[in-house]
């Protein structure tokens, strides 16, 4: 299938790569992730248990407290963010969060694509230039070089 390419909104700029968490439900950073451990804590997720850490959080939307915006900040300061937030419409408390903590955030999916977005990929986002390039690899992401090849 090889690596696809994917033309988005930037919401705050940055670059990260890693693999993909995708959520099916919208997220709020206030009761759904626990800041301590980036686990997703909401038992009505399938994502459940699973941590954000170091992924790509592909989701829906943001939703929830003012105060998530502060959890995601607080999540960056511990070491236990995402290292980027990919979404179909972006929501305030979210994008502020992302530029407090600066973490790269893109939006404009479309459903289609969103629901096409393989769990587990490698996917690289680049919030400076607006993409985020995606493509389902086996083996470890320390096997995946720039190019998101093995």
């Amino acid at each position: 299938m090889g690596m696809q390419t994917i033309k988005l909104k930037s919401v705050c700029r940055g670059k990260g790569k890693g693999r993909i968490l995708k959520s099916p439900k919208p997220i709020s950073f206030l009761g759904d992730i626990d800041p301590s451990t980036g686990m997703v804590s909401d038992p009505d997720n399938p994502c459940h248990g699973v941590s954000v850490k170091g992924k790509v959080l592909v989701f829906p939307h943001g939703r929830g407290s003012t105060v998530g915006s502060y959890v995601l900040y607080r999540m960056k300061v511990e070491d236990t963010a995402p290292i980027a937030l990919v979404s179909i419409t972006s929501e305030p408390i979210v994008v502020v969060g992302a530029i407090m903590a600066r973490i790269p955030y893109l939006e404009g999916l479309d459903r289609d694509t969103f629901l096409k977005i393989p769990q587990n990929a490698y996917a690289i986002v680049n919030a400076n230039e607006g993409w985020m390039k995606y493509e389902e690899v086996c083996g470890n992401v320390a096997d995946v070089d720039d190019s998101g090849m093995c």
